[in-house]
């Protein structure tokens, strides 16, 4: 079970003016809409287990979800002694779900084996986290991510290595940070840290506002904040390191080498603090919009 969209682009083939209210044609589609999402999510998964599943801003285990799998779970299994569902990104459930899978763990069927996965398992509810048996896969080592990224994806030694480095152990981060997507992600994160150093509050505040908008399209400022704080820390490291110590941006050694020349170790450090605070608050779900205004004012304050 992958996350479905909740609220899918509107049925408009659905039509009204004679003697129906299309209510029932759009709840339809609504559903075909969430159904046909999830088995590409899944289809996804299926196809590069290793990657990232694509998950949109909408993409949440819905309560009827939970529903649905703990009916299917009732009946008996064809083969076998037991039933195993996986709930993919069950950091992902909204409250109605959480609620009626904690139900469902209380009192689980007598064939089914539930296994939830989540990346963020600080999201997930106490009183389920305490009802499961939680097992912590550990990082890979840098050698085993590269040699997977040319071994798997055909991608060069050298980009392999250098994904590798600033992947901590994850294959899906490497995977990511090699897409299109992780390629823009990262641009837009050194740009918002160029325009905190040297754009006009106006156009400081524009690039919030674009980052808010593409944020509405996808999750992304998450990530964005990820990377912007990789910059920050390598600001750090050149701040107070002597010769040629290793950066996670490597490719960017220059430009930070100029940057961190003009900011001190303190003033860094207070940066790092405030993308923290920033990054937790919008994980507990703060105003995005709010969040990142105060961020950039914090951060050029501490300039």
């Amino acid at each position: 079970m992958v996350p479905s969209s909740s609220t899918p682009p509107p049925d408009r083939s659905s039509g009204r003016g004679e003697g129906s209210s299309g209510r029932g044609e759009g709840s339809s589609g609504r559903a075909n809409a969430r159904e046909e999402r999830r088995q590409g999510l899944a289809v996804r998964l299926a196809e590069d287990p290793y990657g990232a599943p694509p998950f949109g801003m909408n993409d949440m285990l819905s309560v009827e979800d939970v529903r649905s799998l703990r009916r299917e779970a009732s009946a008996k299994p064809y083969e076998g002694r037991r039933k195993v569902a996986i709930i993919v990104a069950a950091d992902r459930m909204n409250a109605a779900a959480s609620n009626a899978l904690l139900k469902t763990l209380e009192e689980p069927p007598g064939s089914l084996m539930l296994i939830l996965t989540a990346s963020r398992s600080g999201r997930l509810l106490p009183t389920i986290v305490s009802r499961c048996q939680p097992v912590f896969l550990s990082r890979l080592r840098e050698d085993e991510v590269k040699s997977s990224l040319i071994e798997r994806y055909d991608v060069s030694p050298e980009e392999a290595g250098e994904l590798a480095r600033t992947s901590d152990g994850r294959l899906s981060e490497a995977l990511a940070a090699s897409s299109e997507r992780g390629s823009k992600i990262r641009e837009d994160a050194f740009a918002l840290l160029e325009c905190v150093n040297d754009a006009t509050p106006l156009s400081l505040f524009e690039q919030v506002e674009s980052l808010v908008a593409s944020h509405r399209e996808e999750p992304v400022v998450e990530k964005i904040l990820d990377h912007l704080l990789s910059l920050y820390r390598d600001l750090f490291v050149l701040s107070s390191a002597n010769g040629s110590p290793t950066l996670s941006n490597a490719d960017c050694t220059e430009p930070l080498r100029e940057r961190a020349s003009a900011m001190d170790a303190e003033e860094i450090e207070k940066g790092i603090a405030a993308i923290e605070e920033a990054r937790r608050d919008i994980a507990r779900n703060a105003h995005v919009q709010l969040a990142l205004l105060v961020l950039v004012l914090r951060l050029r304050i501490n300039r």
